[in-house]
């Protein structure tokens, strides 16, 4: 076994360790979100922003949206 396979090793190792401990967070968050109230909500107003890169583009969403809950009114973006 020489050097570059063990580097290659301790790599895919590496990234095995933070793939478990990503979705291991990702459950607790999920658990954690059980307790949340559920309401109807509203979106008012959606687009689609293209970003531009030298080499590359990609797109994200802005959304407007309102909801209710407890008699309470909330909105944002």
């Amino acid at each position: 076994m020489d050097a570059d396979d063990i580097i290659t090793g301790l790599v895919l190792g590496a990234a095995v360790i933070l793939a478990v401990r990503g979705l291991a967070w990702n459950k607790l968050k999920a658990l954690g979100a059980r307790s949340w109230p559920l309401t109807q909500g509203t979106i008012e107003f959606g687009t689609v922003i293209e970003h531009r890169t030298r080499y590359f583009s990609y797109y994200s969403a802005k959304l407007s949206y309102s909801y209710s809950l407890n008699g309470e009114y909330y909105s944002g973006f």
